[in-house]
């Protein structure tokens, strides 16, 4: 039977693996190898519950891109592409605190980005329920 150590390992390599595909677009990347599972447990003993809430609101904003009138819709995907970086362990919004002349071509772009491929985002809200799955199961087991 497998201990919940090796669990916890487990979860955190899946999570390392799968930050790669859940990333948003201009979000910096800050663990390219060197956070240890000990960084990982700390992050996630402090904020799996809001990092779950910013998952979900993120894949929902995704998947209501076509179902909701435009502006509606895009200011909801940019708001839990916000939400997801702020609660997402070890990553930075590299659009955070740049001026209105910069950002706005930037959203533009991500927006268009998310609207190119159904294909595409099909595949990002499935990553995204994976993501949120296995922080809800690490989250169970470090509160064991």
């Amino acid at each position: 039977m497998e201990s919940s150590d090796q669990k916890i390992s487990e979860l955190i390599d899946h999570l390392r693996w799968i930050r790669l595909a859940v990333l948003p677009p201009y979000c910096g990347d800050e663990d390219e190898g060197e956070r240890s599972e000990a960084d990982y447990v700390t992050f996630f003993n402090e904020r799996a519950d809001g990092s779950i809430s910013a998952t979900e609101k993120y894949r929902e904003s995704i998947a209501a891109l076509d179902d909701l009138p435009s502006k509606e819709a895009v200011e909801q995907l940019l708001a839990g592409r916000r939400a997801f970086i702020n609660a997402f362990p070890f990553c930075t919004d590299e659009l955070a605190g740049e001026p209105v002349e910069r950002s706005q071509p930037l959203e533009n772009y991500i927006i268009s980005l998310y609207r190119s491929s159904q294909e595409s985002r099909d595949s990002l809200i499935s990553d995204l329920e994976d993501y949120r799955v296995t922080v809800v199961q690490l989250q169970h087991l470090l509160n064991l």
